[in-house]
């Protein structure tokens, strides 16, 4: 690229006025493809930000003009610079600094052949878990813009990922929003499981769960992901007892509503009593979803739980 060609790029950056995000966004959209190819290159920040922040359609807009390898690397240095930001955190933990190196360093210079080759998956996932323990504090905007992108594209985009810079996708899992986790979940399991060697237990929603039953997928699995699962076969079967009973109910009150509708409730409240919240939570959105409890009815006892109270 000549000098001429990148002043050119500067000067169309000198010009953008942040302060009136509309005409910016509009003067980014009308560059020419290779111009805005170029911009993306060098100002890829300024991209991922007004991709975080603009409305839906606009950020559509300028979702469709870039490529979808421009997209894996608007990916790679939101994830980067969000990595940098993290070195001035303080933390307890005497491998925090040790473990975001680490990411760094792969996100310079992973490849889909290179990625894990080396085996250390333990080593990627204490990496991955400090991360994990940065969430919190480290709130933003982070691939809002992904939420944009129709369901074939996103999974073409992973593709991309996956042969080139696999290391943002156990990021992604931590940092993306909920809705896409789980597609992108259901995407690995598909095209390259053994990333879920890195990727930590506390990313792994119980919503999720029934994504990972595969045997092939399981060996993969944290330990701790691994026992949760052999547990939530044990409340399958305690569900499947729940509703015989919630059936017997129904049939025995068939001519009284409020009264079958309070039995209901007492004998799901008792037997999920004693379960973790996750479960019971679970269990209640299932009985909607099979029309054996009101959404309403499922509030009440949702709100009795988290409080601890006694219905």
């Amino acid at each position: 690229m000549d000098d001429q060609r990148i002043n050119d790029i500067d000067e169309i950056f000198e010009k953008l006025n942040f302060l009136r995000l509309k005409k910016t966004a509009r003067d980014v959209l009308e560059l020419p493809h290779d111009v805005l190819e170029r911009f993306t290159g060098k100002y890829t920040s300024v991209i991922i930000y007004l991709l975080n922040i603009l409305d839906t359609s606009t950020a559509v807009a300028l979702l469709d003009r870039l490529t979808d390898t421009s997209i894996m690397y608007l990916m790679e240095e939101e994830i980067r610079l969000m990595l940098l930001s993290l070195f001035g955190h303080t933390s307890e933990d005497p491998q925090f600094l040790v473990n975001l190196s680490r990411l760094v360093e792969e996100l310079d210079r992973s490849t889909g052949e290179t990625f894990l080759d080396i085996k250390d998956y333990d080593a990627v996932r204490a990496s991955m878990e400090t991360l994990l323990a940065c969430r919190e504090r480290n709130t933003g905007l982070k691939f809002l813009y992904l939420r944009d992108l129709n369901p074939d594209r996103l999974g073409n985009i992973i593709s991309i990922i996956l042969g080139n810079r696999p290391i943002i996708i156990p990021v992604l899992m931590i940092y993306a929003p909920d809705e896409l986790r789980q597609f992108i979940l259901i995407e690995i399991t598909k095209k390259r499981p053994e990333i879920l060697k890195v990727v930590p237990a506390g990313v792994y929603d119980l919503r999720f769960y029934t994504f990972l039953t595969a045997r092939d997928i399981i060996a993969y699995l944290p330990d701790e992901v691994k026992d949760k699962l052999e547990y939530l076969e044990i409340v399958k079967r305690l569900e499947a007892g729940l509703e015989r009973r919630i059936v017997e109910i129904e049939a025995e009150f068939s001519d009284s509503a409020e009264k079958a509708r309070d039995a209901v409730m007492n004998e799901i409240y008792e037997i999920l009593a004693s379960e973790d919240f996750e479960i019971q939570n679970l269990m209640l959105i299932d009985l909607v979803n099979k029309r054996h409890l009101s959404p309403g009815d499922a509030g009440l006892l949702r709100t009795i739980y988290q409080s601890k109270l006694k219905l």
